[in-house]
């Protein structure tokens, strides 16, 4: 009996099916590159243009388009690097090992949100101060020229230009400390424990050459701006103190967290 091999039938020859994850990168391929056409037609349109301004503007126009296709990129490679964020693995029970990282059994989270509570109101005290300051005689004055004495020289408006730039400074690590508090980010609240450092030693130095400057004779004296003014320093000298403490503690218990939920994760 003559031995029969199979063969294929001539009209349906067999084919290799496609996975659909080879499909799925194909197509995330076709539009990365379509993404690159565009991108490229528009920066040689806008090289164009630039190419027709005035020869002494080109080289900022240039610039500028550089800077904007860094920034650009910048923001792609920070989405395509984008980690889950903690925040939807944390548990009740991880929350309850709170009071572990505080001695008196404390809520460092509530502490710190206290903390936000005092520099926002050491900020809102201190404008208050230096626009009753600069107004007098139904005017702003934002200078005045400098006398020849220590009352005059530590009154002077540039003190109060110098805290309002510690008030912005104060605003931006309080945003941090908020939004590490809501996305449990320690780096966010060991970023806030140096600002409270550097806080501390600007209240205490401020305190002190404040108070002793409107002691001595001169123009400034003990009304009611500068009291509170005064009193704002060194009321905050505590509170800064205390800050060091909770947030650092936060910070810890933060650290514990991650570390449960990257066990968890393994």
């Amino acid at each position: 009996m003559q031995e029969e091999h199979w063969k294929p039938p001539p009209n349906n020859p067999p084919r290799m099916e496609v996975p659909e994850v080879r499909i799925e990168k194909a197509k995330k391929t076709e539009k990365m590159y379509e993404r690159k056409r565009k991108h490229r037609k528009i920066v040689d349109e806008v090289t164009k243009r630039i190419n027709k301004l005035p020869t002494g503007a080109q080289p900022y126009a240039t610039f500028i388009l550089q800077l904007c296709s860094y920034v650009g990129s910048c923001g792609k490679n920070r989405q395509s690097n984008k980690v889950a964020p903690i925040t939807s693995k944390i548990q009740a029970r991880h929350l309850e090992l709170e009071p572990l990282c505080c001695l008196s059994s404390c809520l460092v989270r509530g502490g710190c949100t206290a903390v936000v509570a005092f520099e926002a109101f050491f900020i809102a005290t201190t404008l208050i101060c230096m626009l009753i300051q600069f107004y007098s005689d139904g005017h702003f004055h934002f200078w005045r020229p400098f006398e020849q004495s220590f009352n005059a020289y530590i009154t002077h408006p540039i003190f109060f230009y110098i805290l309002l730039a510690f008030d912005l400074i104060t605003v931006i690590a309080a945003l941090c400390l908020t939004h590490g508090l809501f996305r449990f980010d320690k780096s966010l609240l060991r970023l806030h424990y140096r600002y409270d450092l550097f806080a501390l030693c600007f209240h205490v130095t401020a305190f002190l050459l404040y108070a002793f400057a409107i002691s001595t004779k001169g123009s400034q004296h003990w009304d009611f701006p500068n009291t509170l003014l005064v009193l704002s320093f060194l009321s905050q000298i505590p509170v800064q103190i205390w800050a060091l403490s909770v947030v650092k503690s936060c910070a810890d218990f933060f650290a514990l967290i991650h570390v449960f939920v990257s066990l968890a994760d393994s």
